[in-house]
């Protein structure tokens, strides 16, 4: 695949998030199974039978599309800036999935389609030329948040695993040298399985013998350590667990040689996928958590204001 072009990672995402906000229901489920239906479609082009069965699903859902954008947007409900941010966002995702006539071998779908992207079109352009130019600014800012919203929800999600990542990490080579010290601890205090020649000869002379009360707190001491090394590990097994979970490269598992072919070249692309949104949205948004979250709060907060002001 041309890596210019986005992946199906990155359609599902956008066709799950498009109006996760907006009274869109209908039109949101329609463009997640549209997603759905063009992955699966792309993957098996070669199955005629296969093939036609997801046409006629992808019929269904342009469908569906169609009849929730005329009752919700046609009416005439929405401010000028609500239609054109809904018919904005339902023809760019028409695009990024790549839902064309092409798509459709009848030519009834064809025109059914070309009849549903001109009606979003002219939406489009009657809703921009009532709005002024502050009201354009705010409806693109409205599209733009929405987008930077899920980038930062994004960064924050997997700078806080991170954070766990590496803090388990070190816990666990610190748990690791504890135990070891402890286990140290207890073979110098454990007695030997088999009686060494000086404690025999002691025994028989009389001499050597510990003293009672040494033993009481030998075995004290042994019984509270072993106790110690338990807990230890069972801290250890958790703090690894974490680290398995939490890893942010997948080719860094430790059961990566466990994995079928297929399943590392998933793990690979990604790790590929992880990388390349790590390094765009650090730079476009800085290091620093705090203002990650600082710049989610505002735009969450935009993005409620222009909702209710418009009646989305």
């Amino acid at each position: 695949m041309n890596e210019n072009k986005p992946n199906w990672v990155d359609k599902a995402n956008l066709a799950s998030n498009l109006v996760q906000n907006l009274q869109l229901h209908d039109i949101h489920s329609a463009l997640s199974a549209l997603v759905s239906l063009q992955a699966q479609w792309a993957c098996s082009e070669a199955n005629a039978r296969l093939a036609q069965d997801q046409e006629d699903r992808l019929r269904e859902c342009v469908w569906r599309m169609e009849t929730s954008f005329r009752k919700f947007v046609e009416p005439g409900n929405l401010t000028a800036s609500g239609a054109y941010v809904v018919a904005k966002q339902i023809r760019t995702a028409l695009q990024f999935v790549g839902v064309t006539t092409a798509s459709f071998r009848q030519f009834q779908d064809k025109d059914r389609l070309d009849h549903f992207e001109s009606r979003i079109k002219e939406t489009l352009s009657q809703s921009e030329a009532r709005l002024t130019p502050e009201q354009k600014l705010e409806a693109e800012t409205f599209l733009r948040y929405e987008e930077e919203i899920k980038e930062l929800d994004y960064l924050i999600t997997h700078s806080e695993k991170r954070e766990k990542w590496v803090n388990a990490s070190i816990a666990v080579k610190d748990l690791q040298t504890k135990l070891r010290q402890v286990r140290d601890e207890i073979l110098q205090l454990q007695p030997p399985t088999f009686p060494t020649f000086d404690r025999i000869v002691g025994s028989i002379m009389g001499v050597g013998e510990e003293d009672r009360s040494e033993q009481q707190k030998r075995e004290k001491r042994l019984k509270k350590l072993l106790k110690k090394a338990q807990e230890l590990e069972e801290s250890a097994a958790a703090a690894a667990a974490v680290v398995q979970s939490e890893q942010p490269l997948l080719t860094g598992a430790a059961n990566w040689r466990d994995l079928t072919p297929d399943q590392q070249n998933e793990s690979l692309a990604h790790d590929k996928e992880y990388t390349r949104k790590d390094i765009a949205y650090t730079k476009k948004y800085g290091l620093r958590l705090s203002k990650h979250r600082a710049l989610k709060a505002e735009r969450a907060s935009f993005l409620g204001k222009f909702q209710q002001a418009n009646g989305l």
